[in-house]
């Protein structure tokens, strides 16, 4: 004898409302006036639909995909801020040696004192957006140069070279375009940390695409922003520090944070590699 006390599962109580409703349409015998033991009149076991039977919340197996993808960009730029702040570092670094040498000196661009609060907003403004400026153009650089330097080149020729002579070669064509003859040792060892970067983040090109803006933003504020001055005067070579102020790996100075930083980060080729490779 079925139960009068309402089912308390909602899926149940949803299956016994199409069993009534069903009977009733289908099997006129199996009406409000049918004999109440009529054979006709047995359950009809009609079949739940899926989706009437999940819950509307998920399971706690199974990871919600938007706070999986919230969680993924805000890795992603965790990444990627953390290597523009070391790019911006690495650059500082270099010319604060520079100044110790007594070739540059930081500087704030003078501010009239008597300026009202309207001018001093629009010249810290006009500040702010030179660093917006500034990132954004280097991080769009920077996406371009790794997707072919770090990623689609070295890949190429790892597949007939190897891994080492692809990242080398790439390395090579990398500086080379950057139309700095002085500067090709140091770019070619900042490409090889860049390839360490990234093998160290497992193939992500977050890191490297930061690192790579980072140093570039740096140099375009620097200039454009007047806050480094070159006061070249004779008493350190030139080779030192470099034949231009704003290109850092042009000089010693540069050439030295570059192998020490390509030491520290020089990839080590992964069975993964290797597979790849043969």
């Amino acid at each position: 004898m079925p139960s009068d006390s309402p089912p308390s599962d909602p899926t149940v109580a949803f299956s016994s409302a199409i069993n009534h409703h069903a009977r009733a349409a289908l099997l006129p015998e199996c009406g409000p006036h049918a004999p109440p033991l009529s054979r006709k009149c047995q359950p009809v076991r009609w079949p739940i639909p899926a989706v009437f039977r999940q819950s509307t919340r998920l399971s706690p197996s199974v990871p919600d995909p938007a706070s999986v993808l919230l969680s993924d960009s805000w890795e992603t730029l965790i990444e990627y801020l953390k290597g523009l702040v070391g790019g911006v570092l690495f650059i500082f670094s270099i010319h604060a040696v520079n100044a110790f040498l007594g070739c540059a000196s930081f500087s704030w661009p003078h501010i009239i004192p008597s300026l009202d609060i309207i001018a001093w907003l629009k010249v810290y403004g006009q500040m702010g957006l030179l660093i917006v400026q500034g990132t954004v153009m280097a991080s769009a650089i920077s996406l371009v140069e790794e997707l072919l330097f770090r990623s689609w080149l070295p890949q190429e020729i790892a597949v007939d070279l190897g891994y080492h002579k692809g990242i080398i070669i790439s390395g090579l064509a990398f500086s080379f375009l950057q139309r700095s003859l002085s500067s090709i040792p140091g770019l070619l060892l900042l490409s090889l940390s860049l390839s360490g970067a990234r093998q160290r983040n497992r193939g992500s090109l977050y890191v490297p695409i930061g690192l790579r803006a980072g140093m570039l933003a740096s140099t375009f504020i620097l200039q454009r922003g007047g806050f480094l001055t070159y006061n070249y005067k004779g008493n350190i070579p030139l080779w030192v520090i470099g034949s231009h102020p704003f290109q850092p790996f042009s000089g010693l100075v540069g050439l030295v944070f570059c192998l020490s930083l390509a030491i520290i980060l020089y990839p080590r080729e992964t069975s993964q590699k290797s597979e790849a490779k043969e």
